[in-house]
């Protein structure tokens, strides 16, 4: 993420017309200690833009970005055979 960063602080990028915003292994890049970035790039996007976050686990840290992030955040537990949870 860093690099998307410098781009749209150089005015190089910008996210004025993204519809979707896609965040995949949102967990590792939390745990490496890309938070910061990752609320910049978020504090980026139109207020309609889908977020949509993707990772190995639920850890709290995750749910608590996609409650910031998303709108409706649903959690899907592919080992939970009773479907998604809100």
């Amino acid at each position: 993420p860093g690099r998307t960063v410098d781009l749209l602080r150089g005015r190089q990028l910008l996210f004025s017309r993204v519809r979707h915003f896609v965040l995949d292994e949102a967990d590792y890049l939390l745990d490496a200690g890309f938070a910061e970035e990752v609320d910049f790039l978020v504090s980026q996007l139109p207020r309609d833009a889908q977020a949509l976050l993707f990772c190995a686990t639920l850890a709290p840290k995750v749910r608590t970005l996609a409650a910031r992030v998303c709108q409706r955040p649903v959690f899907l537990d592919i080992s939970n055979p009773h479907g998604p949870s809100g």
